[in-house]
């Protein structure tokens, strides 16, 4: 399934069981599928995959009504595509409570009703923020269209496609290719460039991060950024999000002229890793993600970061490691700073890619 995030769904009528039944059945069979239960209510239940090769672990939710079952299962990593893994997910559990339904007899279902229905009013007391996805990119130009708690990202996404293509224009207009920007011509129109930076054009530290220098470069830093967009600025805001955003974007601009002497930089990367950092912060605070989610989302980052460096390096492009890794840090140090204003309001009570010029 192809979307953002990848997600399948399906509904299961409950024939001659009650709700009460269906949910004992359900989570038994979870259990027997090794899965890790979240949460249940009366008449919900989550539960979190186990991590696959295909798949940086899947959040299977199942919502019982008085004649039906709604399945839905959705991947909780950083990709958009999930091989039917997440189908093949409800259509596993599917088949296991049919069987269970068939196997257990009506005393042993009624004996499995009232065992569950004690072990569900043990509940954590632990409050987690999470991002509660719905599929809000699938198609291409949902990316560009802003919706609710998908807002200031479209924006950033438009705004720096369109700088892209002025440029990749101007490429065209002096015989060269779409597919790459020359650095003389990045230079020209707002790289991130040390001599000219910190003589009198300091606003090269702003302009660069809306800069790419390769179709490649603002594609993978795009879809980066949608990714970390549609998760984070759920939780942030979108003011906070886009202020996140252009200080980590300021922070690896600034660490890059230090970084480098005579080569220019351009790209959204550094703000992206910044951003990145800002993750990285939420889960070294106690109890903020689920762990679940928190394993899920840790693990495909990393995986990211390693791939992304290891063809740096194979490629030998000039990835700007001062600038990512500055941004990194930075919102790091940013979310701590201002942790109690970003989420202390949101719990129960209260009120409410960077590289240089010629990346690969």
């Amino acid at each position: 399934m192809i979307g953002f995030p990848p997600r399948a769904q399906m509904s299961v009528y409950l024939d001659q069981l009650t709700p009460a039944q269906y949910l004992a059945l359900t989570w038994k069979a979870m259990e027997q599928l090794g899965w890790d239960i979240s949460n249940v209510e009366e008449n919900s239940i989550t539960a979190i995959t186990p991590f696959s090769l295909r798949s940086f672990y899947d959040r299977v939710v199942v919502n019982i009504s008085s004649y039906e079952a709604e399945f839905s299962s959705t991947s909780m990593g950083m990709q958009i595509i999930d091989f039917f893994k997440n189908r093949k997910d409800l259509q596993l559990l599917t088949a296991t409570i049919s069987h269970l339904a068939e196997r257990l007899s009506a005393e042993e279902l009624e004996q499995e009703v009232a065992t569950r229905r004690l072990k569900s009013m043990d509940k954590p007391a632990h409050y987690h923020i999470t991002a509660n996805r719905e599929r809000i990119v699938e198609g291409f130009f949902a990316v560009f269209k802003p919706v609710p708690g998908y807002t200031i990202t479209p924006i950033i996404i438009t705004i720096n496609v369109l700088i892209y293509v002025m440029l990749g224009l101007t490429m065209m207009f002096t015989g060269n290719s779409f597919l790459w920007v020359h650095p003389q011509i990045l230079v020209q129109f707002g790289a991130d460039f040390k001599l000219f930076t910190l003589i009198d054009q300091p606003w090269r530290v702003f302009s660069a991060v809306f800069m790419h220098a390769s179709v490649l470069h603002i594609f993978f830093n795009m879809y980066f950024l949608m990714v970390l967009g549609i998760y984070l600025e759920h939780i942030l805001g979108y003011r906070r999000f886009l202020a996140a955003y252009l200080i980590c974007g300021f922070a690896s601009s600034t660490i890059s002229i230090w970084w480098n002497d005579l080569l220019p930089s351009v790209g959204a990367s550094g703000a992206i890793y910044g951003l990145i950092g800002v993750l990285f912060a939420m889960f070294s605070i106690k109890n903020l993600i689920e762990p679940r989610e928190r394993k899920a989302l840790l693990s495909s980052i990393l995986i990211t970061i390693v791939v992304t460096n290891v063809l740096s390096f194979v490629t030998k492009s000039n990835t700007d490691h001062g600038a990512h890794y500055g941004g990194l840090v930075f919102g790091f140090i940013l979310t701590h700073a201002y942790y109690f204003g970003v989420f202390q309001d949101k719990k129960p009570g209260s009120k409410s890619g960077r590289s240089q010029a010629r990346p690969v």
